[in-house]
């Protein structure tokens, strides 16, 4: 559909943890309004529990914003064309007479990070993680989601594990960290941390809220140590591809732990003599730009 005629495109960029959403009048080109909702993953959560999320973000809409809308959905799992399908006809159940456009978050990353004259390598450091290949506005080569299981280094839920498993093995020296956890999640940590990890509806995302403690105790040397290792697995297991087929690439990298941890993120990559050129904490206002401005 042509943006000439429609009224309101709802954007929506989407991880495991959380959504932002933003409703625009595309005449007036003008934001109606912005929300952050739940996260929103058909990779690794159900149909019931996808339906139960977008019902209530939907709510955020009137009838009125509804006449000619085009969903634009950039999200976590939406590489998969079975994902993709399953959102899809999610939002099309819910909301009968829009059209939808599912993209991968992958896609609204290298839309955020790079210029279509650029190319580049493009990270992304959410609950998840992933790494591409960005040439002339588009991906050229992506490396395969494996998830928190199997892969996703460097992610929160791939932080948070680590600093679970440490914590829980006892292998933190310092009484004041030991001490601050116990009080963080209280003294029964070990039950209630099992139970969070093998019975949750979101294991991944449960994960990845330790790594809000992480980054609360940056200057103890050893948590700051295993932030920087879990960016070294990042690079030997996703990004030394890439910087083989493309030793002078720029890297640049979206999302909340590239954000809030970017130091240990810059560290670690400059022990293998690479330099990070740009990060943002989310692609949502490059997205909204390409309508509003």
């Amino acid at each position: 559909m042509d943006n000439k005629s429609l009224k309101h495109i709802l954007l929506a960029e989407s991880g495991s943890t959380k959504t932002h959403f933003a409703l625009i009048d595309v005449e007036h080109k003008q934001i109606i309004n912005e929300w952050v909702g739940g996260g929103v993953n058909p990779v690794i959560m159900g149909v019931e529990e996808l339906t139960m999320i977008l019902t209530n973000e939907f709510q955020n809409l009137d009838a009125e914003q509804l006449i000619d809308l085009n969903i634009k959905w950039y999200g976590a799992g939406c590489t998969q064309t079975d994902a993709k399908q399953i959102l899809e006809t999610i939002i099309h159940v819910l909301l009968p007479t829009q059209t939808i456009d599912i993209y991968s978050d992958m896609f609204a990353t290298t839309q955020a990070l790079y210029d279509v004259n650029e190319s580049g390598i493009a990270i992304i450091l959410g609950t998840g993680s992933n790494v591409c290949y960005v040439n002339g506005g588009s991906v050229s080569f992506l490396s395969p989601s494996l998830g928190y299981i199997l892969g996703d280094e460097g992610s929160g839920a791939d932080i948070g594990k680590h600093i679970v498993k440490n914590m829980l093995y006892g292998n933190f020296f310092k009484e004041s960290i030991l001490q601050s956890f116990a009080d963080e999640y209280n003294e029964n940590h070990y039950d209630d941390i099992i139970t969070g990890v093998y019975q949750s509806e979101k294991p991944n995302a449960y994960l990845a809220s330790f790594s809000h403690f992480a980054f609360k105790h940056l200057d103890d040397p050893q948590i700051n140590e295993l932030i920087v290792s879990r960016f070294d697995a990042l690079i030997s297991g996703q990004l030394s591809k890439f910087i083989i087929a493309h030793p002078d690439a720029e890297i640049r990298a979206s999302g909340s732990i590239a954000w809030h941890f970017n130091e240990q993120l810059k560290q670690s990559l400059e022990k293998h003599n690479l330099k990070l050129t740009k990060t943002i904490k989310s692609p949502i206002k490059a997205l909204i730009a390409n309508y509003v401005y």
